[in-house]
């Protein structure tokens, strides 16, 4: 049971991550323009955060 636990937050945390990249370096502009000059340590630290938080971002993001 655990197992399954670590294999599904694993799948969760593999697609967040690669939803990551396109979000920070191009779909963040839809969400908030205000990051449209934001530098590049600043899109760094925001990967974690939308690694964990990418289905809320996606229907933010395509929900317009």
């Amino acid at each position: 049971m655990i197992a399954f636990v670590v294999y599904v937050v694993g799948i969760y945390l593999a697609i967040g991550l690669v939803l990551a990249f396109p979000f920070v370096f191009s779909w963040h502009k839809r969400i908030n323009p205000m990051t449209q000059n934001a530098t590049l340590p600043f899109r760094v630290l925001c990967i974690p955060g939308t690694a964990i938080l990418w289905p809320y971002l996606l229907i933010r993001i395509f929900h317009k």
